[in-house]
């Protein structure tokens, strides 16, 4: 680290100290603005980037309109901090604003990442926003960014199919990533995605599949949620109930 880089890095933690300290409203969020656009901190990525994370987690609708002045003011905007917008649109139940930040991204030439996707399927899956062409645009965007073969994006597809009553897309996506060398982590997310999936759609019976199959695997153990979302897929149906039960116990 240069002499010069240094003296930057000591200054940007000890205005990120301050924000830690200071900033709790948004009377308290202005005047740390004003501050760093007084130190000359206007164009520096990482405090602008802690300025939209605290507005991004608000419910005001105001403090993401300030927020959007913000991000207009950066010279060269990376994609956490467009993801940061998309994810405070979608806090402030703004789900048209989140996409049109998205579209926003291409226009001004940043390249959305993983997290952009898990973001913006979250979304659209919890608000019930955009056609299903709409998201299977998306989907055809992670392919052609060559995203697919992240596993938090392949679950959260999972979900936003099986929102969509599309079980079937939902499956395939499903089997796809039982051949990759995800994680335990993300394939228990998966078998827990898929079983809600089921529970979703009504297919109650079918919800009792998966989880035998998991049980069966020896590659994962099911976990809490997992137990969760079976009892809630087969609650209604009381040969389901007996099916976890043996299978469990």
């Amino acid at each position: 680290m240069s002499p010069k880089e240094a003296v930057v890095w000591k200054a940007e933690q000890s205005i990120m100290k301050l924000f830690k300290q200071q900033c709790s409203s948004m009377k308290h969020l202005k005047e740390f603005h004003a501050h760093i656009i007084h130190a000359g901190f206007h164009q520096n990525t990482l405090v602008l980037g802690k300025i939209l994370v605290f507005c991004a987690a608000s419910s005001s609708s105001h403090i993401m309109n300030y927020a959007l002045s913000i991000f207009d003011s950066i010279h060269k905007p990376d994609a956490f901090l467009c993801n940061t917008m998309i994810r405070g649109f979608g806090n402030n139940n703004q789900p048209h604003n989140a996409i049109h930040f998205y579209q926003k991204m291409h226009h001004i030439g940043v390249r959305p990442d993983s997290f952009t996707f898990t973001f913006l399927h979250k979304i659209v899956s919890d608000t019930g926003l955009g056609s299903i062409t709409l998201r299977k645009q998306l989907h055809c965007n992670i392919l052609k960014l060559g995203l697919e073969t992240h596993s938090h994006i392949t679950n959260s597809l999972m979900h936003m199919y099986g929102m969509l009553k599309d079980i079937q897309t939902a499956h395939h996506l499903f089997e796809e990533m039982l051949t990759t060398n995800a994680t335990s982590t993300h394939l228990v997310v998966a078998w827990n995605s898929i079983i809600h999936c089921h529970a979703y759609c009504r297919s109650y019976k079918e919800a009792l599949n998966p989880f035998t199959r998991m049980l069966q695997s020896g590659r994962v153990q099911p976990d809490d949620a997992t137990l969760v979302v079976t009892l809630a897929a087969c609650g209604a149906n009381v040969h389901c109930m007996e099916g976890i039960k043996h299978q469990w116990c």
